[in-house]
């Protein structure tokens, strides 16, 4: 049992590894759109997503390799699941989306031309905003399965084989 363990740790790493770095991403993305449309400082719960987003990507490059002192890190796993359910689920309809991420990627956008020749249609970034929730949720999950995983299987003896008499 111990080398499926192993894969599917590493696995869940990865799994975090990329829903951490896509959410880092398009937080980064829009915190330059942001900048560029002249917000004052970007909201607390975003930059609270991205130390997350950053500190699961450190946690997931250090643990990804299946040594013995990664299967001895479930709490940081316990410990970043919950603080990746805390990172908020705001729906495109909330006022803090309209009042804050819309109006930046709105901004942005409206001013632009397209290549084309004409103005860009309004869009507010409601699907990169659905995407942040829905790797948010991801990496939750993962590392909630991580962290129960090698919890169960670090943390639990092992029966051993009942020795064969002489």
């Amino acid at each position: 049992m111990g080398a499926v363990t192993k894969v599917c740790s590493v696995l869940l790493r990865f799994g975090q590894l990329a829903s951490s770095a896509i959410v880092l991403g398009l937080l980064s993305h829009f915190f330059h759109r942001a900048r560029s449309a002249g917000a004052p400082h970007p909201s607390g719960r975003l930059i609270y997503t991205a130390v997350i987003a950053a500190l699961s990507i450190l946690a997931a490059l250090i643990t990804i390799l299946p040594f013995a002192f990664s299967f001895w890190a479930f709490p940081v796993d316990f410990v970043l699941s919950v603080a990746w359910l805390l990172t908020g689920l705001h729906t495109c309809r909330s006022g803090w989306f309209r009042g804050y991420w819309g109006l930046y990627w709105s901004r942005v956008r409206q001013t632009g031309l397209r290549p084309g020749g004409g103005r860009l249609r309004r869009w507010a970034g409601c699907a990169a905003w659905r995407a942040v929730i829905a790797f948010c949720f991801i990496a939750f999950v993962l590392y909630l399965i991580s962290g129960i995983l090698v919890s169960y299987f670090s943390v639990v003896p092992q029966s051993s084989p009942a020795p064969v008499p002489d």
